[in-house]
């Protein structure tokens, strides 16, 4: 909704309470306003999961100090969005709608696997995108919460190896 030419949107977090943002002043009323919505999310999304770089890694652990992959994405959307994902890579997959890569935006899910079992055991979040396709991801290793390019000689080779799945995150929390 736009009030006194603030876009202010109003969702019900987890706990049930209502909880007000406003986006941005001097929207223009022929914009969607969930457009703007969607779009500010995905800033939140972003800004969150960066805020958590170098923090260590602990299997099974969701934050706020120490994560594993899906408990760093559950904990990032969470804090960003209100919505709670479950805590498994592989539950996380099923969630959403797959999207190819040149449809990928920051804030949206990458997940990988194996491609012999199909078996999907790693996820993080896209924080940068060029040229349709990903720049860089966010996630969760064992060296802790990391950055990584994924133009970089390892990260191409690694694409080439594995089943790499994208998930929009307005599908995640039903924009």
């Amino acid at each position: 909704m736009i009030l006194d030419g603030i876009l202010a949107y109003t969702f019900n977090d987890t706990t049930g309470s209502n909880n007000d943002f406003f986006v941005s002043k001097n929207i223009k009323s022929d914009i969607p306003d969930n457009k703007l919505v969607k779009h500010k999310y995905r800033e939140m999304i972003v800004s969150e999961a960066i805020k958590h770089e170098g923090k260590p890694y602990k299997y099974a652990a969701n934050g706020p100090d120490k994560f594993d992959c899906s408990g760093f994405v559950q904990y990032v959307y969470l804090q960003a969005t209100g919505y709670k994902l479950p805590h498994s890579a592989s539950a996380q997959s099923k969630l959403g709608k797959k999207i190819r890569q040149d449809e990928v935006m920051p804030g949206d899910l990458v997940f990988f696997g194996n491609p012999t079992t199909k078996h999907i055991n790693h996820v993080g979040i896209v924080i940068k995108t060029s040229d349709n396709k990903v720049n860089s991801i966010i996630h969760g290793t064992n060296s802790g919460i990391t950055i990584d390019n994924s133009e970089s000689a390892g990260w191409k080779k690694h694409w080439k190896s594995i089943i790499v799945k994208f998930i929009t995150f307005e599908e995640l929390i039903d924009l």
